[in-house]
């Protein structure tokens, strides 16, 4: 009985996404699961998204739109969606990407086993019209206190993970799940959920859905990335100077090295994220 499957919160933070919003949402309505709950948190877009939700809200019922009056932060945004999340179940998916037909209903099976806190699976690179299998960092398997392989692969994507809400709230900080100092809030939520020895099934297979690569979303060399990488690194060390020292002190050296690269090559760095990680390196 459909009443007897746990619900699953489809959680979508959206900001002037009305050329691809639509796509994404049709993607969830396709979702051959019947317990859903589609939660929407408009970021006070200008481009016509909001007449795009309207309509598709309109004319499907589990989609619930909420718009914001005034533009926040991304990561505020993705706060407010996943606290409205009352489903057992919760997926934070963006509002530019696709799922695959079944997903929702594999990670549902997977996470009948009650060792196991989420389950992520292998996924698309989809550019100009082209799907391309991402190659997985990591063979599939289940793994729990994993931190180290977090750290140095980062491995899994959030917009193909389906989480117990119970765990999202065990990490939650404040009432926040998402650190909002912290513009890399995915890497800092698999470092967080790594540290607390959740059970994370991961499927290599390509069952998840469609990353899009488009001019709005490739910042992987943004220098803002990655200072924020490196704050995030800082904001766990704790954890990972206990779990993983070796892991952690690698990586703090190779950040180390990277800025003394640019350092040499004349480019910018910043001396004050430089110095800290340089201090972390040195605590004993």
């Amino acid at each position: 009985m459909a009443h007897d499957l746990p619900r699953v919160s489809v959680c979508i933070p959206v900001y002037n996404r009305a050329g691809l919003v639509r796509e994404t949402l049709q993607s969830v309505l396709a979702q051959d699961y019947p317990r859903l709950e589609i939660l929407v948190q408009d970021n006070a877009s200008d481009d016509g998204t909001a007449e795009v939700l309207a309509e598709l809200a309109g004319a499907h019922p589990q989609i619930a739109v909420q718009r914001n009056p005034e533009l926040i932060g991304m990561v505020p945004n993705y706060n407010r969606v996943v606290a409205r999340a009352q489903g057992e179940l919760v997926l934070i998916l963006s509002s530019d990407d696709l799922l695959e037909p079944g997903f929702l209903r594999v990670c549902v099976e997977a996470l009948h086993n009650p060792g196991i806190a989420a389950v992520t699976t292998g996924y698309y690179w989809l550019q100009e019209g082209r799907k391309t299998p991402r190659i997985p960092k990591v063979p599939g398997g289940l793994y729990r206190g994993a931190l180290g392989m977090v750290l140095l692969e980062n491995p899994f994507n959030l917009c193909v993970s389906l989480f117990r809400r119970s765990l999202l709230e065990r990490l939650c900080e404040r009432g926040k799940l998402f650190r909002e100092r912290l513009f890399t809030g995915d890497f800092d939520l698999w470092l967080r959920v790594a540290a607390a020895g959740a059970g994370l099934l991961y499927r290599d297979d390509v069952l998840g859905g469609s990353f899009r690569l488009h001019p709005g979303n490739i910042s992987k060399g943004s220098r803002r990335m990655y200072r924020h990488t490196n704050l995030t690194i800082l904001a766990n060390r704790e954890a990972l100077r206990r779990q993983c020292p070796f892991a952690y002190r690698y990586k703090l050296a190779r950040i180390l090295t990277h800025d003394l690269r640019d350092w040499v090559r004349g480019r910018p760095v910043d001396r004050h994220l430089t110095r800290a990680v340089t201090l972390a390196l040195l605590e004993r």
